[in-house]
Formats: C-alpha cells, structure tokens, sequence
C-alpha cells in the first residue's frame, strides 16, 4: 500500500513527523503543485533572489538528496531541469474527491491548515507563496462544505462548524448555520464574538429562535462558550459514523472540561439525547432508578430499566463516573440489551469494558508565537472567564509573555485558567502569573454557582486522592517528587513502583504516559508530595541523587566521544532533578554534594547553566573531601568558569591547586596549562595563552588523544586571533581529522567554524560556506544551539563578504531567535552586537540604541567584554557617523531599555513580527 504524504496540519510521512525544514517545503512544493515544477522556479522560492544561482543550484541538489533519504525516492520524478511530485498525498486526494463531487470523503484528509503553525520568515518568498495556498485551500474548503451540507447535512455538521470557527465572519456559512438548531446558538454567538474583537457592531437582526427538533432529557444548558476542543469534537463525530462503535468515554483529570465537551457533544448530536450526572452518586443501585427519573418514568430496579431503553434509539450520556466504578457493569448490560443505545461516558478513569473506546484528554494547547491571540483555544477560556466578572476586558499582545506563564502553571487545564481569571479584580495578569509560579493559592472561588469539588484545584485534587488505595497513594506521592518526564525502570528503581500500580494510576488520570515516558501535571505534583512523610522523602531523595551521580559519572567518562550525546538527553531529561538532589544533598550529605557537583558541572556549562555551575562550584569547594578525583574535578570547573565573571587571578589559583594536588600526573598537569591558557586568553594575553596550550597539547600529543583534538583546536583559535592563518589552519585540519575518527560532533562543530573563518580571511567564501554548512549538521546532531548561533552569525559574515546585504539580515535574526529560544544570554548579547554593527551605516540610531542596552547588560550582570566586543562597539560608534554627543544620547536611550524592547529593535523588519 502506498504511504500518504500529509500535508494538512502535522507533516507526516506515514507514521513518521517531519521537521519543518527546507526539504520538507520543498515536497511541499512539489506536491502541491501535482505536475512539473522547474528548477529556477525552486530556487527562487526556497531561497533569496540575493542568493547566487550556481549556489541555489547546488543546494536544491542536496535538498532533493535529503527528501530522497526520507524514502521518497520513486516518488520524485526528476529530468535535468524540471522535478515533480508523483506519490500521494492527503491534499491530492482530498482534492480528487472533490472533483467527484464526493465532498463529504474529501473533508475527511482535512486535519488542519497547510504545514499548519509554519511560519518560515526566514524565507519570504515560500511564506508568500505558502500564504496564497492556504488562502486557495480555504476558498475550496468553504465550497466543499457548502456543498456536503447540501448533500449529507447531518454528517457535514462538524465541517460547516469547523469552516465557521475559521470564517466566523462569513455571512453564508452563518446563514446555513442558523438552519441548524443544534449549531445555531453557536453559530451567532461566534459571529457577534468576530464582529466585537473586529471593533464592528453586533448586528441586532441576527436573532433567531434556536430550537431543538428531538428530544433531550436532562440536558443541562451550558454557561460559557465552548472554545478548542475542535480535534476531539471531530473524533467523536467521526467515532458516531461507525454503527459498530457504543461506548465511548471522556477521560482525564478532574478540571479538564470532559463534561463540557460532553455537552457539546450533545449538542450536535441528532437524534435524542439523555444526560445524566452522577456527581452526588455513591452507590451504584441508585443508578437505575436516577436513569428512570430522568426518562420520566417510575421505578427503581435494573429489570424496568433495560425494559424502558430497549427499543429506545439515543444516545446515553453518564458524567462523573469515577465514584461508582461498579456502573461498568450496569453500562455493559445497557449494551448488551439495548442495540440501539449509544452511550458517553464522562470519568477520572476508563471503565476497563472491552466495548470501551477511550479519549484522553490533555490540556489546551501552548499558546503559539505569531498567532492571534483570540484563535486561540487557551486565551479563548481565560478571557472568557475574565470577561464575566470584567465586560470590558481585553487581551493583547503585550499579555502573551503572563498568559504563557499562567498556562504553565496549570499545564493548560480548563478550570485552572478560568479559576485564575477569577482573581483579575484585584490583580494584574503579571501578578497572577507570578504568583502561580510558587503557590496554587489562586487557583480558588468562592462563587456559589461552582460545585463545590470544582471550587478549588485542592479540592478535585482531594476528591480523586480519597479514590486511591493505600498503595497507589503511596506510590503517587513518592512518584511527586520526580520532575519532568520518567521511564518505568527510572521510577521503579527510585519508588519501587510497579508496573501494575503505574497503569493503575494513568488509567485514574493522575498520571500520563507519552512516548514510553510518564509524566505528572504540575499541579497534581505539587498536592501529592504534601502526603509524603519527612522520612519517605528523605529516602526517595536519596536514591535519586545516587541515580543521578552514576548518570553524571557516565556522562563524564565518555567526555569527547559520540556516546555522551547519547547520554546528554538523558541527563538534560534528568536536570530539574538534578537541581532538586544537589541542593538537598548540600543540606544532608556534603560529601555526596561534593560528588555531585564534580560530575555534573561540565554538563551544566555544556547547557549554559553557569551561574548555577559557579554556585554549586564554590560552595562544593569549601566541602572537606578525602577523594583527590573529585577535588580535582571541582578546581578544574572552577578554574574553568571563573574567567567568564572577569576572575581571572582565581582561576590561576584553581589551576595552581592542580598543579600542587597533582604534582606527577602528566594528565593533570596538561590540563592545568590549559586552564592557565584560557584564562590568560579571556584576559586578552594572547602571547601567554598561546605558550600554555602549546605546552599542554605537546603533553598531550601521546597521552590522550581525545584531550588533544580538543586542545589543539582551540590553540588554532587563538593563532587564529593572532592572525597566523598559516598556522591555524594545519592544526585545525589535524584536529578535525582526529575528532571525525573519535565521533566528537561536538568539538566537531567548533573546529568547522574555525576553519570556515580561516577560509573567508583568505577570500574562500564557497569553501567557508561549505564548511558553516557541515558545522550545522554536527552542531544540530547534539542540539548545540550556542554553537548554531555562532554558525549562523558565520553565515551572515559570509553573506555580507559577498554583497547579500539582505540573506546577512536573515541569518542574524535566524541566530538570535535560535538563542533567545534557550535563553542563552551570553550568546544573546554577542548577536545583539552583531545585528548593532550590521545596522549602524543604514540606521544608526536603532544600532546605537542596542549598543547602550548591551553595556547596560554587561554592567547589571557585572561583565567584562572581550576585546573583540569592545572593538565593535567602537566600530558601530565609528559606523553610525554620528557626533560623539548624539552617539552618547542615544546609548543612554538604549540603557533604559528592556531586553524585549532590544529584541523588537533587533528583530524590526518589514516581513517579519518582533519576538514574543
């Protein structure tokens, strides 16, 4: 069977996700335009007109070898100047059904927009053509639900609902809409929505009695908008088309919005509906008789009620099933004796019957950069929420950065967004999200309308906790301890847990599981530690910390090697938890702090965490220790980091105690020259830091090889800052040859870029672009994303040394996006730098600007520039051509200013949004 290529919503080759990348827009391409497309024609909308066409030529030849790794070989019809699409895809197929008028079948490979939330600014010429497909997309879109509605109404609702939440605006979808009772309220209550966040009236003829044709007993009216929930809505429409399909239920944590979804459900559903809530429900015998009285009939016993719904034909809808487990068998019987009865089951935990088809649910979705606000099913809830106790108030893009926080801290549960709008009468959103940051106090009503369970996350919390068996509520509470994601053989060995009980507590839905790895909502995790004694957290902690030091150890001893990649995602997985031991173990167990730190500073440093590596430094190294290694490890972090603050006397000193703790280790001593090397090298004594690495790598030549290609390529860096090219560059080839046989990529990816500089100040420009090029595959290999940064500020320099004024700017907002996303701040500041120096002649004063806030960072975080940066500062100030008095205003201006705002200056572009 031939695999599908889906373009509409998640890229996806079979089961398979594919990056958002330039081979996949070129497929994109290639797909969408089913017939011929030329070269040229490529070329021009993957890269820059500015882009040499020779050069453009070469990489669409490598980007048609990636697309053809992606098994899509005989897919890809290629002649010398043409290339076309020859597979399937969803787009295709779903446009082949149209064109059979089968327009029902063709909205069903409609999973969402076109490469649904790319946006690749970096390429403006693809985001432009990609924009009019969508715009055509939606145009055929809007035509074919018209018309499936006229074919099939029933079973077009959930398209003609889907085109409304895109186009809530149009006015021939609203009035198709209106013909239905069970989406008409919905319909118009959008419609009034779009008109008021356009700043338009609502229009007062747009009233309509809204009735309902069947039957519906029960059925509580709703009291807030439906918002998101649009992927489930259309799962479970699609589930009510398959005749065989009875049963299925809605499970997730208390808060979630299962029984508001559960109403939606009933909303559209044609036919007959019976709602029934077991909220106050302890003993399952009431079931029947609460069932009857609903239906309007007398009676209490299982018997009457099989009786009364066998020749019944509705859909049955159970809420809250979580406090009578035993109503499986009941619902079991129900199917049983009843052909005609579907039912909708709403709990905290799946029923475990074999007719049973589960839907999970999560949070709302992450609010997406770029994306308006009000599309968005998250910000939708809390100003929802908000605008019942505040008519009037609004959300902006000022307010993305607090919402974002807020949705963190309640991992985008329903109730925990709308609980904390209930608190913007006495606070501001940035308060609430700091707040929600260090407590869930928040996260509580006092509304009387709110059922009690719902009036606090304590209080679901409570409710599901009293649920649980001593065991599973033992094992819950040690398994809080543990952040972020973990695997069954991690939680076995630091809980004991077992399998049995694991499941147990997912299919409860306190626990979740994804990709082989569980994980606890945030606010579940911070209300089961609370029930963990003193004692059990001291034990659990324990064995934590010694899991994480024999992951540390690992991770050292395969430095320079391909397998600590390996281990750096497990580690980095590992961090928060890593934190958590460190700090317990300096209050608890010195020695074992001391070990810890040893281990896992390197690894820290690697992520750019070094304000917390210093802090673990220093206090490690007022620890007595007997064990040299570990002393030793702990001097040459030290020793290594120190420089970075401006330290540099402290870091001789650490790497002097090498020396005197470590008097016959060629070893040690070679690491020492080192250190002493780089700290001579951030104080800009070159002449010193050149004769100390070339002492330690002659040391080293025969000892450690590994050490070596490391060592001598940053001696190359500095004959590189000394201007010996001649020098520089046999060393580098040397190093890299050695780190290709090691498998270090990342070393790798350093050296590349050094030896791409040496190129480009001998003019090479193809050769130093071939090689940024090779950098950026090693670099992506171990997610290096300083190193991409610095790969990308390369590119730009190559771009400008060839007159492509206008790639030079993509590639430096590619960089500080790149950064700015790990919040790599060291890195932040050097490409603010060099977007100032590549502004100051065309627009001195936002290069000025960015200037001042820089050296304002430097000073706040007590920084010492290098000489290289002091340089462009004199080079931007020499650029702009300004007066010294208008230079000083102007960075004064730029002192005053937030980082965000020198973000929006850097990243001001025609074609592209400020970073949020």
């Amino acid at each position: 069977m031939e695999v599908v290529l889906r373009l509409l919503g998640s890229v996806q080759l079979g089961e398979r996700v594919l990056r958002h990348e330039r081979a996949t827009y070129l497929l994109t391409i290639l797909a969408v335009r089913d017939t011929w497309v030329t070269r040229d024609e490529l070329c021009l909308l993957l890269w820059s007109e500015d882009t040499a066409f020779e050069v453009a030529r070469m990489r669409l030849r490598q980007l048609l070898f990636r697309v053809k790794k992606l098994g899509l070989a005989e897919e890809i019809e290629v002649s010398a100047e043409r290339l076309r699409f020859v597979g399937q895809s969803d787009l295709q197929l779903m446009k082949q059904a149209f064109a059979q008028a089968d327009f029902l079948s063709g909205l069903a490979w409609y999973q969402g927009a076109l490469l649904e939330s790319v946006a690749p600014y970096e390429i403006p010429e693809f985001l432009t053509w990609l924009d009019a497909e969508r715009d055509l997309l939606r145009t055929e879109m809007r035509h074919a639900t018209l018309q499936a509605v006229k074919q099939h109404p029933s079973k077009a609702l959930p398209s003609l609902e889907r085109m409304l939440r895109l186009e809530p605006l149009d006015q021939v979808l609203l009035q198709t809409a209106l013909e239905f009772p069970s989406l008409a309220a919905r319909a118009l209550e959008w419609h009034q929505l779009a008109l008021k966040a356009e700043g338009l009236e609502p229009e007062p003829s747009l009233t309509p009695l809204v009735q309902t044709n069947q039957p519906n007993w029960g059925l509580p009216k709703a009291t807030s908008v439906f918002w998101g929930r649009q992927s489930e809505l259309e799962q479970i429409a699609a589930f009510w088309q398959q005749p065989e399909q009875r049963l299925l239920s809605l499970v997730g944590l208390g808060g979630m919005g299962k029984t508001r979804l559960a109403l939606e459900v009933a909303e559209q559903f044609v036919g007959s509906v019976v709602f029934v809530s077991l909220v106050n429900v302890v003993d399952a015998q009431q079931i029947p008789q609460k069932l009857l009285e609903q239906l309007g009939l007398s009676g209490e016993d299982e018997k009457t009620l099989l009786m009364a719904l066998q020749n019944q034909s509705l859909l049955l809808i159970l809420d809250n099933l979580e406090q009578v487990p035993e109503v499986a068998i009941l619902i079991a019987k129900i199917l049983e004796s009843c052909p005609k009865i579907r039912m909708l089951c709403t709990s905290r935990q799946a029923l475990g019957l074999q007719a049973e088809h589960v839907l999970y649910l999560e949070g709302l979705p992450k609010l997406i950069e770029n994306t308006p606000l009000l599309r968005q099913p998250a910000a939708q809830v809390f100003l929802a929420a908000a605008q019942r106790l505040m008519p009037h108030f609004q959300l902006g893009d000022q307010d993305v950065e607090a919402l974002s926080s807020i949705h963190a801290s309640v991992a985008g549960l329903p109730l925990g967004l709308e609980l904390a709008a209930g608190w913007l009468r006495l606070f501001t959103l940035s308060e609430i999200a700091q707040q929600l940051q260090t407590s869930s106090i928040l996260l509580s009503t006092d509304a009387p309308d709110v059922p009690e369970r719902q009036r606090s996350f304590t209080a679901l919390f409570e409710s599901s906790w009293r649920l649980l068996t001593a065991n599973e509520q033992a094992a819950l509470s040690q398994l809080a301890l543990l952040r972020g994601g973990f695997s069954l053989e991690f939680a076995t060995r630091i809980t004991g847990v077992l399998l049995p009980t694991l499941l147990r507590l997912v299919n409860k839905s306190l626990i979740r599981r994804f990709d082989d790895l569980f994980y606890l909502h945030e606010l579940i995790r911070q209300h089961a530690q609370t029930y963990l004694s003193q004692a059990a957290r001291q034990a659990t902690l324990d064995r934590l910390s010694t899991a994480l030091l024999e992951l540390a150890k690992e991770w050292s001893s395969k430095s320079y090697r391909q397998e600590q990649t390996q281990l750096s995602a497990a580690l980095e997985q590992q961090h928060d938890n890593l934190r958590l031991v460190v700090e317990d173990a300096f209050l608890h167990s010195k020695q074992k702090a001391a070990s810890l730190v040893a281990y896992s500073w390197d690894f820290c440093t690697s992520r750019n965490y070094h304000d917390q590596a210093l802090d673990w430094l220093e206090r490690a190294l007022k620890i007595p220790t007997p064990d040299l290694e570990v002393r030793g490890l702990l001097l040459i972090g030290a020793s290594y980091i120190l420089p970075q603050y401006g330290r540099f006397e402290e870091s001789h000193q650490a790497a002097l105690e090498i020396e005197i703790l470590y008097p016959s280790s060629v070893l040690y001593l070679a690491v020492a020259q080192r250190l002493h090397g780089r700290a001579a090298l951030l104080e800009q004594d070159l002449v010193q830091a050149d004769q100390c690495y070339t002492q330690s790598c002659k040391a080293l030549f025969d000892l450690d090889i590994e050490r070596f290609a490391c060592y001598s390529s940053e001696l190359a860096e500095i004959k590189l800052l000394r201007g010996d090219l001649t020098a520089a560059k046999p060393l580098l080839e040397q190093a890299i040859g050695l780190m290709r046989q090691i498998g270090d990529h990342a070393t790798l990816a350093q050296a590349l870029c050094s030896l791409a500089e040496v190129q480009g100040r001998l003019g090479d420009f193809g050769n130093q672009q071939q090689l940024l090029e090779q950098a950026q595959i090693f670099a992506l290999s171990v997610g290096d994303q300083m190193q991409l940064g610095k790969i990308w500020v390369a590119l730009a320099h190559n771009a400008m040394a060839q007159g492509q004024r206008r790639q030079a700017r993509i590639c430096l907002e590619t960089a500080l996006r790149i950064v700015w996303q790990r919040k790599l701040m060291t890195s932040v500041i050097a490409v603010l730098l060099e977007v100032a120096l590549f502004e100051a002649a065309v627009h001195p004063q936002r290069a000025l600007h960015i200037s001042g806030g820089v050296q304002s960072y430097w000073r706040q975080n007590r920084i010492i520039p290098s000489e290289q940066q002091r340089h462009q500062l004199e080079s931007i100030r020499a650029g702009s051509q300004q007066p010294a008095s208008t230079f000083h205003v102007l960075e004064l201006q730029g002192e005053q200013m937030e980082l965000m705002q020198l973000l929006g200056i850097a990243l001001e572009s025609d074609a592209k949004p400020k970073i949020v």
